[in-house]
Order: structure tokens, then sequence, then C-alpha cells
């Protein structure tokens, strides 16, 4: 901050002064000092096809940090310093690990809905990261799994293949999507409830959809998605950079059902010409 504004970055270190008077931490050493330059970010698809799984998918957050236990501590004694009557902290041991759960003021809360998971923001530590999700049963979940044995992802048909087309430099991000699942289920709602985006399109897009070629009509005539479902491939895409630009790169790859079969070799005998 101090490269790309002297007066901010004076301004920074004169808050940070400030504030770690009387806090019990530092929070150059403590926070700043115990982050890592690895940071992970998992989407899993919907529980269900119900509207609200939908739109809230369960997620993941994995900071990398060279000592996430203190890190974890340090952001523990910080919620503490909120002064609000929502600020509640609790925790619990699961499979050897303790799990940190808390609400704050300002969060997007998330209902908890029939999935049984409590509101709030959860954190535990595992294997050099310190995770972060706002479902506890996905946390838990993902507690469970890394115990067990699992296919890796890198081990996947084309993965390979497909990474090496964002080009030769060094990736700095990485990204991998696979939407057929979660278009699939959003897919079949509409098509066998054609009419449940009437009044939530109507009111937020000031149209009916009823109105237009996309109607209930044309969705409900949408065949299972099964059959379209090869025109959904997965996608990588990354990051690099240079002295002058940072470069984004995005490859879908072909999937193998449409691609279509070489033509066969020509015949090497020539017609007799006449």
């Amino acid at each position: 901050m101090a490269d790309l504004s002297p007066i901010l970055g004076g301004m920074m270190d004169a808050l940070l002064r400030e504030s770690e008077q009387g806090l019990g931490f530092n929070i150059r050493k403590d926070i700043f000092g115990n982050l890592g330059d690895d940071l992970i970010a998992i989407g899993f698809p919907p529980r269900s096809s119900r509207f609200e799984d939908l739109i809230s998918a369960p997620t993941l957050t994995l900071l990398g940090s060279p000592n996430p236990k203190a890190l974890a501590q340090t952001l523990v004694k910080a919620t503490g310093l909120i002064p609000s009557e929502e600020n509640s902290l609790s925790k619990k041991e699961f499979q050897g690990k303790t799990i940190y759960s808390f609400t704050l003021p300002g969060l997007p809360f998330m209902e908890s809905g029939q999935t049984g998971a409590e509101v709030g923001l959860h954190m535990v530590v595992d294997e050099g990261y310190l995770i972060f999700s706002m479902d506890e049963q996905t946390m838990k979940s993902y507690l469970r799994s890394s115990s067990e044995t699992h296919r890796s992802l890198r081990k996947m048909p084309g993965l390979k293949q497909a990474t090496a087309a964002l080009g030769p430099e060094k990736l700095t991000s990485f990204r991998y999507d696979d939407p057929a699942k979660v278009i699939g289920m959003f897919w079949e709602l509409v098509r066998k409830n054609p009419n449940f985006l009437a009044e939530d399109w109507k009111a937020s897009a000031d149209f009916d959809i009823r109105e237009s070629p996309f109607g209930a009509e044309f969705l409900s005539a949408l065949p299972p998605f099964e059959q379209v479902a090869k025109y959904f491939p997965f996608s990588v895409s990354g990051s690099s950079s240079d002295a002058h630009f940072i470069n984004y790169r995005l490859f879908m790859p072909t999937p193998m059902q449409l691609r279509q079969s070489p033509p066969p070799p020509a015949s090497q005998t020539a017609a007799p010409v006449e």
C-alpha cells in the first residue's frame, strides 16, 4: 500500500500503531504475519433443486497460513472487540478439530432452511489452512472427506490438456468450472415448473416472462437435461502476469460427444483417366 501511495501507507501505519494499543495482539505480527499466499474457494452443487437451495449453494474458503492455529486464535480475540449484542462465539470438537462458530453484525447471513445449519460464520484449522464457511454441515462434510481417499481433480480426463491451453506462463490463479450439475438442476426446475419465475421476473425486470418468447409454453417444451448435457462442458481459466500486463485466459474444450469423427483417408489409387 505504501508503494502505491506513500500518503495512504503513512495513514495506515499510524492507524495500526494506534489500534494495537490494548488489543491483546499485534495486527502486523499476529494477522498479517500469519497470512499465506494461497487462497482456495470451493463452490459445491446445491443440495436440491429447490429454488432456495439453488441460489444459496454451499461454499468453502481455504486460507493458507504458515501458522493457521495462531491466526485462528487471533481472529477469535478480534471478534470479542466488536461491541454488539449479536456477537456470540461458540466452539465444538469434531473429529479432533475445533470448529469456531460466531455471528457478526453486517455479514450476509444465510438462512438455515431445511439443512439444519447454524446461522453465522464457522472456522476451523486443517492441514495448513484456515477454513471458513457459512454452513456448518458443509464444513463437517469437508473434514470427514479430508481423511478419506478421493480421486484427485488433476487426474480428471482432459484436464491436463485443457490447462496446457492456457499458455506456458506460470499461473498465479486457476479456476475450474463444471456447471452441468447446477445448470441441470435449474433446467429441470423451470421445465417442470415453468411459472415459478413469472412473478419474480415481473417484479425485478419490469416485464412479464409469460408474454415473452421464453414463457411457460417454451420452458415446458424443453427436453430433459440429459439430452443437452453434452453442450455444457467444463472450463478452465487462469491468470499470469509480466512486467506489462496481467493476462487472463479461458479455455472450454469441445466435449467428446460433439467431436466429429475424422474423415476417412483418401484413396491412394488414382482413378483411371479416360
